[in-house]
């Protein structure tokens, strides 16, 4: 029975090439590179743990503008922000109905028992209805945001904040 290791090595090795590519081209040369311009490590891993946790925020289609938002008010590099915000967004998909469910139980409702179908039976059946529950669901997402991310950011900081001293000085 003949073996198709050989083949399957060579298509691993690509995918890996081209995901450590990705990350470096898209993602870790661009933030590093800014370490050689004006911005200091510790405001750069400020940056990027805030971007980080705006990029997770659990209502769809803020994450964007919220990223403008805190890098103008905070000072933070546009650029960077960016960045971080594009990298992470899987991870929004990933968090949304974590942040939903855990918001539900924080208020112990029970908008945490709406499941996918439900949701779009009630879009088709009451939109009103929709309304409601999505907006206090999403309201109850936001409050356990709230509570998770400000301890997710200052992890992030400290992760980050030797790496880009350490580059920094090249």
């Amino acid at each position: 029975m003949p073996t198709h290791q050989p083949l399957k090595d060579y298509f691993h090795n690509i995918v890996n090439t081209m995901q450590t590519s990705y990350f470096k081209d898209k993602i870790a040369t661009p933030l590093l590179d800014l370490l050689k311009k004006d911005i200091t490590p510790e405001k750069l891993a400020l940056t990027v743990s805030v971007g980080f946790i705006l990029a997770v925020f659990p209502v769809f289609g803020t994450t964007t503008i919220l990223c403008v938002i805190f890098a103008f008010i905070f000072k933070l590099n546009h650029v960077a922000i960016q960045i971080v915000n594009y990298a992470v967004y899987p991870l929004w998909a990933i968090l949304l109905l974590p942040f939903y469910k855990i918001g539900g139980m924080l208020f112990q409702s029970s908008v945490i028992n709406l499941s996918v179908e439900k949701i779009i039976s009630l879009f088709r059946t009451d939109i009103w209805e929709f309304i409601q529950s999505l907006g206090i669901a999403t309201l109850y997402a936001i409050v356990a945001w709230v509570l998770i991310c400000p301890f997710v950011a200052a992890i992030l900081y400290f992760i980050t904040l030797p790496i880009f001293r350490k580059y920094s000085k090249f």
